[in-house]
């Protein structure tokens, strides 16, 4: 799938709520916007169009975050602060997570050289690492394509401050995609486990926390990583 193809799914779901169109298409008159991460990998993997419940979209711009805070207050947008020091904002049904690009933790904190095209590799997991130039029209899938072509989830970009909820994303990733772990991956399980009986307790807690539900039963959790692990 192509730049193209993207662009023009990624459009039609857009306009499936037009909230959702009209907030996008407003924020990329002055900024230029590259949604990242699930629903593009969704829209990239999927034969069918299914509209995410959200949204991450990361900001390239030099408007000053207070007058885009400004911009959501007076269109009546309910918003509020999230983790990347930007918003989590709320249209309809659909939330919108959006930061910007130097915010990004591996750019803020140097690990990865600050630039549109890395942005893919700051990710944890490669199968996140996927991303589109809404005003570009650009796609960028290098890292993506690679846990595609192998089948295979692996690692990008070890240093991360999430990382235990990124290895239980990784568990989630395997069962729906049937994916294998690769063995730098397996090591982090390892590297766990071996301080933490209770590792698949907090895998567990984790997913609750991050999902709002349980996508893989605890007994699978612990299953997964006896397998690897024992």
């Amino acid at each position: 799938m192509n730049s193209l193809d993207i662009g023009k799914k990624l459009d039609i779901v857009l306009k499936k709520d037009k909230s959702v169109f009209d907030f996008v298409s407003q924020l990329s008159n002055e900024n230029e916007l590259i949604f990242f991460g699930g629903a593009i990998r969704d829209l990239y993997m999927s034969s069918e169009i299914v509209v995410p419940r959200d949204f991450d979209i990361v900001l390239n711009s030099s408007i000053d975050i207070d007058e885009v805070e400004s911009y959501f207050y007076r269109s009546g947008y309910a918003y509020r602060k999230n983790r990347f020091d930007g918003f989590k904002v709320e249209i309809g049904k659909t939330e919108v997570d959006l930061w910007y690009l130097d915010n990004t933790w591996a750019f803020k904190n140097n690990k990865v050289e600050l630039s549109v095209e890395n942005l893919t590799s700051t990710v944890y997991l490669n199968l996140d690492g996927i991303a589109y130039n809404y005003n570009g029209g650009r796609l960028y899938n290098t890292v993506f394509e690679k846990a595609e072509k192998n089948k295979e989830i692996d690692i990008v970009l070890q240093e991360n401050p999430q990382e235990k909820l990124n290895l239980l994303r990784a568990l989630v990733f395997k069962e729906k995609y049937n994916y294998s772990l690769s063995e730098n991956l397996i090591k982090r399980y390892l590297h766990f486990y071996e301080k933490d009986s209770k590792l698949a307790e907090e895998l567990n807690n984790l997913q609750i926390d991050h999902y709002g539900q349980a996508k893989m039963l605890k007994n699978n959790i612990d299953d997964e990583l006896q397998t690897m692990c024992l």
